[in-house]
């Protein structure tokens, strides 16, 4: 049985969005393929999707894990009513493997604790504190060779 479903995009709060017509059996990876192809990309792990919460008329809190709903007619549903609603988010990186990462906030602040500068970065969750620093020097480049230099 096929229906329509409104797909909009995750970061446009006003988003109108467009309608795909899909089956009620297909998978994650079959949904994300016709969204796809849709949006003209060559790369469907790199959408991930995200319910509608029927209640704040907004998309869930957290997104659906790489195939962790079994088909569409279980992505539809929040709070045993169908909303025919889901959200698409266009990602960098393949699904799977942005799943496998940790998103480490950093924010650096003066002796007034005023912040100074804030840095995010991806690591795999495998990845120890020392390789955090690492990716943080390079992140930081000269600014941090700047600043040792000085001490």
């Amino acid at each position: 049985m096929s229906i329509f479903v409104a797909c909009l995009d995750w970061h446009i709060s006003k988003d109108d969005g467009f309608k795909l017509e899909l089956l009620k059996t297909m998978s994650y990876e079959q949904v994300t393929a016709e969204l796809a192809d849709y949006l003209q990309m060559d790369n469907p792990k790199k959408l991930r999707l995200t319910q509608h919460n029927v209640y704040a008329h907004l998309p869930q809190r957290t997104p659906i894990k790489y195939n962790g709903i079994e088909n569409l007619d279980n992505m539809i549903v929040h709070s045993r009513q169908y909303t025919n609603i889901l959200y698409y988010e266009i990602l960098d990186l393949e699904l799977p493997y942005l799943e496998k990462m940790k998103v480490m906030r950093i924010c650096f602040h003066n002796q007034k604790s005023e912040l100074v500068s804030e840095h995010q970065i991806r690591i795999p969750r495998e990845k120890t504190i020392g390789d955090l620093l690492e990716l943080l020097k390079e992140e930081l480049g000269e600014e941090y060779a700047k600043r040792s230099e000085e001490r």
